[in-house]
């Protein structure tokens, strides 16, 4: 399965982008534990079962971890030099802070030691509002955590000064901007806060990528799955 199907597309895909753009970091898109179970199961249900059926959640949950870090190290193998990995069911709307921590938190620290484990960074993007679970954030041992749009990413980094942050854009703004360098509001944001990651630290090694502002995922080749 790791080696045909749509996956073989993307790390054949990876291997192209890293041989013709070798100065362009790429990144290997990853769907995270939560949501990947939700989509192979009744997410409803699978939903329910975390609170009443725990033992059986984390089999799958188990099952589902394991098979995402042999997929990001198919992309490594092919030449990513990054993961993201973005969760979108493990919210705190969803989840709760409780079924954040015992859940998403436990099972992102396994993919991402997993990916790291293969010698890149992992960044983690936090789908909606974090109020709820921001606790629980700085527990994940990515080495850069995402926000969206409506997240103040200068209260998060007062608040957690450990944590190096990314993020911040509105698809919105990418999507009706003017296409001319970018928006007033990025070109802002990037004076203010300097929001581009430098000095990935991960277990293996230090990777430097500098990104301008909040053109993240445009300077960057990124693979979906």
């Amino acid at each position: 399965m790791l080696g045909s199907g749509r996956i073989g597309t993307l790390a054949g895909a990876a291997e192209r982008l890293a041989k013709t753009h070798p100065d362009v970091p790429v990144i290997g898109s990853v769907t995270g534990p939560i949501s990947t179970a939700a989509s192979i199961v009744d997410p409803m249900q699978f939903l329910k079962e975390l609170r009443k059926e725990r033992e059986g959640a984390n089999r799958v949950l188990d099952y589902v971890s394991d098979f995402l870090v042999a997929f990001a190290g198919v992309l490594v193998e092919s030449g990513a030099t990054a993961i993201c990995i973005g969760d979108p069911t493990a919210t705190g709307e969803i989840l709760g802070p409780k079924m954040f921590s015992d859940y998403a938190v436990t099972y992102l620290n396994k993919v991402i030691d997993g990916i790291h484990a293969t010698g890149v960074p992992v960044l983690v993007h936090i789908c909606g509002e974090m109020k709820a679970v921001k606790p629980s954030i700085p527990l994940l041992r990515a080495d850069a955590i995402s926000t969206d749009a409506f997240v103040n990413l200068r209260l998060l980094k007062e608040e957690y000064p450990q944590l190096t942050t990314m993020g911040n854009v509105s698809t919105f703004l990418l999507e009706l901007g003017d296409g001319q360098g970018g928006s007033p509001y990025g070109r802002a944001g990037a004076r203010r806060h300097r929001y581009h990651f430098t000095r990935l630290r991960s277990e293996h090694r230090v990777t430097d990528f500098k990104y301008p502002g909040h053109d993240l995922g445009c300077e960057g080749a990124r693979l979906r799955w």
